[in-house]
């Protein structure tokens, strides 16, 4: 990450709650030498998530809607870009707390929101392929065969969300034999193509 942020690569990602942050170096005042790259005191991030001030509203767009939640952001520097990065705290309704970061400068805290939103749609798109059409484990032989299962496995994907896209919950989601699940479940790619299968036979 380090040679490509001096490239000028601009990096969003999520923190662990442990990560190794610090302060912002001091500005140099009529010292010889190199100036510092971090600060002297470190950052807690479950220290910054507990304390009642700095939080703010911020509305931004998540999983194709606009959502309302209480953020907090502060400048940090970390080892693992080797410089000063824009840490976000963003505090859930159910009291929970994630951390993203951002590389540039110049980026706000909406901006790194929805790119860290966006990259989980990416990271949902990815595992949807590979846990429930099974992407990797047909048995084929050349590399073209692994290009056309792939593309043939991310368009189904795609033709089932799309044929099913404003069919409501309750004629998606199947759970007369599980009891434990509330009514509120939420539908799954593995439910939208289980009812497609499930009205394969009765149109045949």
């Amino acid at each position: 990450m380090k040679p490509l942020s001096a490239d000028g690569a601009t990096f969003v990602s999520r923190l662990r709650w442990d990560s190794k942050l610090f302060e912002l170096p001091p500005a140099p005042v009529g010292k010889r030498g190199r100036p510092r790259k971090y600060g002297k005191h470190s950052i807690s991030l479950i220290r910054r998530a507990a304390a009642p001030q700095g939080w703010q509203s911020l509305t931004y767009r998540c999983c194709g809607a606009e959502v309302t939640r209480q953020t907090k952001s502060s400048p940090a520097t970390t080892m693992v870009t080797g410089g000063e990065i824009c840490v976000v705290i963003v505090r859930f309704d159910d009291g929970n707390w994630a951390a993203y970061f951002g590389t540039g400068s110049s980026m706000t805290e909406r901006e790194i929101l929805q790119t860290a939103a966006d990259r989980w749609a990416i990271r949902e798109r990815f595992r949807t392929v590979k846990e429930i059409w099974r992407a990797g484990g047909q048995q084929i032989r050349t590399l073209w065969s692994s290009i056309g299962r792939w593309k043939l496995n991310n368009w189904l994907v795609t033709l089932i969300e799309l044929e099913s896209w404003e069919l409501p919950s309750d004629e998606l989601v199947d759970r007369s034999d599980r009891s434990s699940d509330g009514p509120d479940y939420s539908q799954s790619h593995a439910d939208r193509r289980r009812r497609l299968m499930r009205k394969m036979p009765e149109n045949q």
